[in-house]
């Protein structure tokens, strides 16, 4: 991978420098810029570790993409479909087995969706919302997206 294609990534991932030097690489930014200038090898973890994210972000489009069209095929299109932005990082980190570096892409996943489905509305997370609405029940992804559902009723 050359230093383009690392910025490249970087920039579809959602991320700034400072924050791929941090979160993606646990590097000094001087070292993230030094890749992306071509001044340093990219050591082979980091390209994958990109490329990784990369795949997540792409697997979050094509699952909600294939429900998406398999709700159309059963019901119809929708006039709306609420999904659950995560406006911070604090937010995301709610959610049980969610780690700071999926953040971004998870954003840009979503930024996604809603650009290809004009139906989609994000929804953005509030957890003090959220919690009250929860009532005590259990936490989950589909109650996460439930939420987001009535909230924008």
């Amino acid at each position: 991978m050359n230093g383009t294609t690392l910025q490249a990534l970087r920039l579809s991932l959602g991320y700034t420098p400072q924050e791929a030097a941090y979160m993606v690489a646990a590097v000094p930014l001087a070292t993230w810029k030094n890749w992306e200038s071509n001044a340093q090898p990219i050591p082979d973890e980091i390209e994958n570790t990109l490329r990784n994210l990369v795949s997540y972000k792409r697997q979050l489009i094509e699952v909600a993409r294939g429900q998406l069209l398999h709700i159309c095929n059963v019901q119809g299109m929708p006039e709306s479909l609420s999904l659950t932005y995560y406006g911070t990082e604090t937010d995301w980190l709610t959610q049980q087995d969610a780690t700071a570096v999926q953040w971004k892409p998870h954003c840009m996943a979503m930024a996604a969706l809603a650009e290809e489905f004009p139906v989609i509305e994000l929804v953005l997370f509030d957890n003090n919302a959220y919690q009250s609405w929860l009532d005590g029940r259990l936490d989950s992804q589909l109650m996460r997206d439930q939420w987001a559902s009535v909230v924008t009723r």
